[in-house]
């Protein structure tokens, strides 16, 4: 995943099969930042959770690189953040 500085887009890049790259590209406000990646919902694939700046979370659902379902999950606040995920 690659994102140019001051712009909205992400790259999402994964490897499909050996020697090939998929690539998509998602939207993404600039107050809002990737915050950790993991499977969020079972199904195998990895998902993206999201943070801004204000301390709302949200998630992208994916099936490889494009976003299936964008779900709002809470406003945690400013002073909280992201630790790490075991997803296993």
């Amino acid at each position: 995943m690659a994102r140019q500085q001051f712009r909205s887009a992400i790259d999402l890049v994964h490897q499909r099969r050996a020697g090939y790259l998929g690539c998509g590209c998602s939207t993404l406000a600039s107050n809002w930042n990737v915050a950790q990646i993991g499977d969020y919902n079972g199904d195998g694939k990895s998902d993206i959770l999201l943070l801004d700046g204000a301390g709302y979370l949200a998630v992208w659902l994916m099936n490889g690189s494009t976003v299936s379902s964008s779900l709002p999950i809470s406003n945690v606040g400013r002073t909280w953040q992201v630790q790490s995920l075991n997803d296993n």
